[in-house]
């Protein structure tokens, strides 16, 4: 509250405007005019936005992570054929499982494709707002009826801003993960 001065007398009842210097970033004032009550807020990285007070905030949006595909080895790394089952070929029927901030539950798992060496899911999930980055792993099994065979992992990060894609190269084979609105 400001004090003003009423037919030569002090009145400490009256609410003027805000006032540059007084401490307060009132509405009306911003840091262009009265930098200091309103401080610049600081150069937000990309995806956040400067909102007074408080600094940078996430710009909320939500989020798709999409398993696009796979390559797997020509061969199993240990030796055997892919499918050992008799009456089956000889080629992995892959599935993909991804899990993001090492939760134990997986945010996609994806149908397994038979017979393949290049498996193609296009899986997408909606995962909300995320921090940039965030951690992504995904498991690359070949389904068998009696029991399914990890082929191998990729772990990493995924960044947001700019929309990004994730590929991986481990244990012989590749995988793809894509991030968008």
């Amino acid at each position: 509250m400001l004090a003003v001065l009423l037919g030569g007398c002090w009145d400490e009842d009256v609410v003027d405007a805000p006032e540059c210097g007084d401490g307060i970033c009132a509405s009306g004032e911003q840091w262009q005019t009265c930098s200091l009550d309103c401080p610049r807020c600081p150069v937000c990285p990309p995806g956040y936005e400067c909102q007074y007070p408080g600094g940078c905030h996430l710009i909320p949006r939500v989020l798709t992570v999409r398993v696009d595909a796979a390559s797997l080895p020509a061969v199993r790394l240990d030796g055997p054929s892919w499918d050992d089952e008799p009456g089956s070929a000889s080629l992995p029927d892959a599935f993909a499982v991804l899990r993001l901030d090492a939760s134990a539950t997986p945010t996609i798992v994806t149908s397994p494709i038979s017979d393949t060496l290049e498996p193609r899911w296009a899986t997408s999930v909606n995962v909300g707002n995320r921090a940039d980055p965030f951690d992504v792993s995904i498991e690359v099994y070949d389904h068998d009826d009696t029991t399914d065979e990890l082929v191998f992992t990729c772990a990493g990060e995924l960044e947001i801003f700019p929309l990004a894609e994730f590929r991986c190269d481990a244990g012989g084979g590749s995988v793809h993960v894509q991030v968008g609105p």
